[in-house]
């Protein structure tokens, strides 16, 4: 009886989202649940978008107002210069979004000190991705569940990171431009008018010229034909066509351009590294799709240890199973719930060529809460009309569960995900003010024997480039690991490095050089001021030891030596004497012996 009580005060509920006035309300909080990312400043790459801007980067750096997202040059980088020693020097990634990267240039044209405003032009686009869900959502619906559905998705809260982070834009844009791209071609399918298949294919291009994500626009386009489209098979497949051209134009133009990733372990190029990519698609698409429709986010994906990884997949799998049997009646019911369901399943396919992150899930979303929608809405139903049918009230049950979790866990969570870049901000701004900042420190090459991740120190140079200020004549890392470390002296010049897990033992380290470039014992790193010579090697080809040689002895006054110690910041490193060792970790070293 109170189930009944309940699931009928919840279905009277969610009928308001079904306003205009909602619709509006709903639009005006979800902005204002990420306003507070405006104070998160710049993070991380966002400064190498803007020094890379400025026509006065160093070593050929500087890119134009269009093509920000090319990143090369990494054996100048890997010299002190922003990339670890690891870094494989033939790698690139190569990024072609002149959209995304012309909204960049107006940033740095109109506010280039003013994160507040970058911020602020995040939350527009935001907001317009809101709009044109919003106006899809009604556009295929007609009850209450097109305001559920918009609800659901402005409040999602993996929509946190590419609002809050600014170089995280590009997401948003391709969600725009795709999303644009669908409302064209259902106006074209349903009322004709050959302008809305100009102005869908038009759209769909502006959207893959500002996110590789918007692939994910020939998803729901495909279910769209397939799932909603009356029309004969024939007037279907030609009604693609011209999404197919834009499609196949854009592909190879990133190919003939010299667009794409190479030698990076972060991402698998699926032309290049096929089996490595089919390998890792189920499992990366299970991940997706279960954090989109759960509590399992994928970002911690990367912060599990690889001896419990399967258990969080196995977790995951359990979730999208449970979600899968809670949307399934709708499945068999509604031709809408289809389309969403193959426009989600295909989009997040997009995505599964770089590591699991909840950021990559905003064409996913579109069609994962609106099938969610209208499974919590036709379980209501169903329990409200047939409740002595087994299963239902189960179902009911879980209406709410999926309403806890889309509406108010959250919109609780939203601000706080949109805060995200401020984490990885925080820790390198605690490296460079670590660092000294009087103009000798341009004399002298900084060496962090030990730290945390590469991202901590790893931006400190362009950092202080975009601001102006003194910055290293280099800066080295040698290990970059939460796990101990075992540094030995074996020569006034030589330091001996061994990880405990190896070198680049994280995805995220892993990030620099794929492990299908693997180093052999005996290779050598040469760099200016020093030599790494690989001593002994993993069974996956990572460096297991090794030793770093320097052009003088250690104790030379030219090098200024640190290391990582939480609770965050570079500390002053004793280096040990000749034939002595110390175990570092980023708490604190302590002597082992010699």
């Amino acid at each position: 009886m109170a189930l009944a009580r309940f699931s009928a005060w919840l279905e009277r509920i969610l009928a308001v989202f079904e306003s205009a006035r909602a619709r509006r309300i709903v639009l005006l909080a979800a902005v204002l649940l990420v306003l507070p990312s405006l104070f998160t400043g710049l993070s991380i790459d966002d400064y190498i978008l803007l020094y890379y801007r400025r026509p006065d980067a160093f070593r050929g750096l500087h890119q134009g107002p269009f093509n920000l997202f090319w990143f090369e040059a990494f054996d100048w980088l890997i010299d002190g210069f922003g990339l670890p020693w690891w870094s494989f020097e033939h790698g690139r990634g190569r990024f072609m979004r002149p959209v995304t990267s012309f909204t960049h240039s107006i940033d740095a044209w109109f506010w280039p000190n003013s994160a507040h405003w970058m911020h602020l032009h995040s939350v527009a686009w935001f907001a317009l991705v809101i709009v044109l869900a919003q106006r899809l959502y009604r556009m295929i619906h007609v009850t209450w569940v097109a305001g559920l559905a918009c609800v659901f998705f402005a409040l999602e809260d993996a929509h946190g990171l590419p609002v809050g982070w600014i170089s995280n834009r590009n997401a948003l844009i391709g969600a725009a431009g795709g999303f644009a791209a669908l409302i064209c071609h259902h106006r074209f399918r349903s009322a004709g008018g050959a302008g809305f298949a100009l102005a869908g294919a038009v759209c769909f291009g502006l959207g893959l010229l500002s996110s590789e994500l918007a692939i994910g626009t020939a998803a729901y386009l495909f279910a769209y034909a397939v799932f909603l489209d009356t029309a004969p098979w024939r007037a279907r497949l030609l009604s693609l066509l011209p999404y197919a051209v834009v499609l196949g134009a854009w592909a190879f133009a990133y190919s003939t351009l010299g667009y794409g990733t190479y030698g990076l372990g972060s991402y698998l190029d699926p032309l290049r590294n096929t089996a490595e990519y089919l390998a890792a698609l189920p499992q990366r698409w299970v991940l997706l799709l279960s954090s989109q429709l759960g509590l399992v986010s994928s970002d911690f994906w990367m912060l599990v240890p690889p001896a419990r990884r399967a258990w969080f997949w196995t977790l995951s799998l359990l979730t999208l199973v449970v979600a899968v049997w809670f949307i399934w009646p709708s499945l068999r019911a509604h031709r809408s719930s289809r389309f969403w369901a193959c426009g989600a399943a295909l989009s997040a396919i997009a995505g599964t060529a770089t590591m699991p992150n909840d950021r990559l899930l905003v064409f996913v979303g579109l069609g994962a809460l609106a099938v969610t929608a209208q499974a919590v809405h036709d379980a209501l139903v169903a329990y409200r009309s047939h409740a002595e049918r087994p299963w239902t009230a189960t179902r009911a049950v879980l209406a709410g569960v999926m309403v806890v979790i889309h509406l108010c866990l959250a919109a609780l969570a939203l601000p706080i995900r949109s805060l995200e870049s401020w984490i990885p901000a925080r820790f390198t701004e605690m490296a460079d003010e670590s660092v000294p900042k009087d103009p000798s420190i341009s004399g002298r090459t900084v060496i962090a024997t030990h730290v945390s991740a590469s991202l901590v120190v790893g931006y400190l140079q362009v950092m202080r480039l975009f601001r102006g200020e003194p910055l290293p004549k280099r800066l080295y890392w040698l290990a970059a690991t939460p796990a101990k470390v075992l540094i030995e002296r074996t020569a006034p010049n030589t330091l001996r490095v061994a990880p405990a897990g190896g070198f680049y033992d994280g995805e995220l380290e892993q990030h620099y050089r794929s492990l299908d470039q693997p180093f052999r014992v005996g290779e050598r790193v040469e760099l200016s001021d020093m030599t790494v010579v690989v001593v002994s090697v993993m069974a996956d080809g990572r460096p297991r030891v090794c030793d770093f040689v320097f052009k003088e002895s250690l104790d030379s006054p030219k090098w200024l030596w640190l290391t990582w110690k939480q609770p965050g910041g570079l500390v002053p490193f004793s280096l040990p004497r000749v034939g002595e060792s110390v175990w570092s970790s980023i708490d604190a070293p302590r002597t082992a012996g010699h």
